[in-house]
C-alpha cells in the first residue's frame, strides 16, 4: 500500500515536471516569435523614418504579441497588436495639444498613456 502510494506521488511528480518544462520552453517559443516578428513589422513599416525605435513583448496571459513604436521627432507612440496587425493606441503631442487613447480609454498625459499600456507590455 505504502509502495503504491509512494509510486503514485512520483508519477504525478515526474508529470507535472515535465509540462512545467513544455510550457516554459513554449513560452519561449512565443517570445521569440513575437520578437522575429515585430522586427519583420517595424523593418516594413518604419525603418526608413529616422528616430524610430520599437519595443516587443509577448503577454502570455492575453497571448498576443504587442509592439510600441515611437517616432521621436514626431512626438508619437503607438501600440500595436502584431499578429492581428491592429493599432490598440496612440499617443501623439503636439505643440498645444495631446491626442491619447488605448482602445476605447482616452488619456490625457504620457504618464496615463504609460499606465494604459502597462497591462499589454507586462505579465
Amino acid at each position: 500500500m505504502k509502495r503504491t502510494l509512494f509510486l503514485s506521488i512520483l508519477i504525478v511528480f515526474f508529470t507535472t515536471s515535465l509540462v512545467g518544462c513544455n510550457n516554459k520552453k513554449d513560452d519561449y517559443e512565443l517570445q521569440d516569435k513575437c520578437k522575429k516578428s515585430s522586427e519583420e513589422l517595424f523593418n516594413r513599416e518604419w525603418k526608413n523614418i529616422e528616430h524610430s525605435s520599437y519595443q516587443n513583448h509577448y503577454n502570455k496571459k492575453l497571448n498576443k504579441c504587442f509592439i510600441v513604436v515611437k517616432h521621436f521627432d514626431a512626438n508619437e507612440v503607438y501600440l500595436y497588436d502584431v499578429n492581428e496587425n491592429n493599432i490598440y493606441g496612440g499617443f501623439q503631442k503636439y505643440e498645444n495639444s495631446t491626442k491619447c487613447y488605448v482602445l476605447e480609454k482616452k488619456c490625457n498625459s504620457e504618464e496615463e498613456w504609460d499606465k494604459l499600456v502597462k497591462p499589454y507590455m507586462e505579465d
